[in-house]
């Protein structure tokens, strides 16, 4: 599948990691002609899957494209939570893990179109069984989770912790190992749309890897001003979730609008953008363990001359 990533490009001096895109299954319009493949910018993109269909497509996609590196995500949306489905993707999962950055799409969505008027409750409880064995799944194969959360914030966050401190137990048990290990998980929520304290309280717990990564509406967004400002910048990521959520709202967003993140998160740190860009660099590659910097240039101009 081609993508048109020529658009990830912006300027900059450090490589950015767009951590959230859904580009396998809605791709941006095609691009201008691209800079060279040596121009900072977006070099690595995160893609996402929703469902089983657009897994087909993530897990098709090549490891570099136009000389941006794409890593990939599998897992079960909220929205198409479906026990009868969830054993087909984990299984696909299990499958590719070696694969795979991390597994995401998962999460909750408690929004009312979403839980729908028949039985919300059960379809909240459909959902939180499904993001619970996504994320037992996540901790056994040793990745990272990519999380939704959307009106169901601190949720979320409670189900990742007691699904770790669970597996934990559980762990223990088996080994007759130190039963007091709480466990530990490591996630990004993207979009968050929660309460500003359940955010600095994730971000800064000690047992737990949590980080929040800033889309460019939250330029227009106060909700989303109030927790980056108390989020320390050592728990933030960028993502642009192309494409949706761009700077301006109803037009489509691409990887190269990640630059908008970035200046948002200057103007709350008060540091400047560069410093932005490193930080949440190295921010992603401990989060999904990944190694940007060194040995890439030589890859991408490899790629870009084929």
């Amino acid at each position: 599948m081609k993508l048109p990533l020529a658009q990830a490009y912006c300027t900059g001096t450090s490589p950015q990691l767009d951590t959230h895109t859904l580009l396998a299954h809605h791709p941006p319009p095609p691009p201008p002609p691209p800079p060279p493949p040596n121009s900072a910018g977006v070099h690595d993109i995160l893609v996402v899957s929703e469902n089983l269909d657009d897994a087909d497509l993530v897990l098709a996609l090549p490891p570099v494209q136009c000389g941006v590196r794409l890593h990939k995500a599998l897992g079960l949306h909220p929205e198409h939570a479906c026990l009868k489905t969830l054993p087909m993707m984990l299984a696909l999962i299990r499958t590719h893990h070696a694969q795979l950055t991390c597994i995401g799409e998962i999460g909750l969505d408690y929004s009312p179109h979403v839980l729908g008027m028949e039985d919300p409750e059960a379809t909240k409880q459909i959902q939180q069984e499904c993001m619970r064995q996504q994320v037992e799944l996540a901790l056994e194969l040793g990745l990272a989770v990519n999380v939704h959360s959307r009106s169901a914030g601190h949720h979320a966050l409670a189900l990742l912790k007691e699904t770790a401190a669970a597996a934990a137990a559980a762990a223990a048990a088996r080994s007759g190992g130190d039963e007091e290990n709480k466990g530990s998980v490591r996630a990004v929520l993207h979009a968050w749309d929660g309460k500003a304290h359940y955010a600095e309280a994730a971000a800064l717990d000690p047992e737990h890897e949590i980080y929040f990564s800033v889309p460019p509406c939250a330029t227009r967004s106060p909700l989303m001003a109030k927790w980056i400002a108390r989020v320390p910048l050592e728990r933030l990521l960028l993502e642009t979730d192309s494409p949706a959520l761009a700077a301006v709202k109803g037009e489509v967003n691409v990887p190269k609008h990640l630059k908008v993140s970035v200046e948002v998160l200057a103007a709350s740190k008060g540091v400047e953008v560069e410093d932005v860009r490193e930080a949440t660099r190295r921010n992603a590659e401990r989060l999904f363990g990944l190694g940007v910097g060194a040995g890439m240039e030589r890859r991408r101009k490899e790629e870009w001359n084929k």
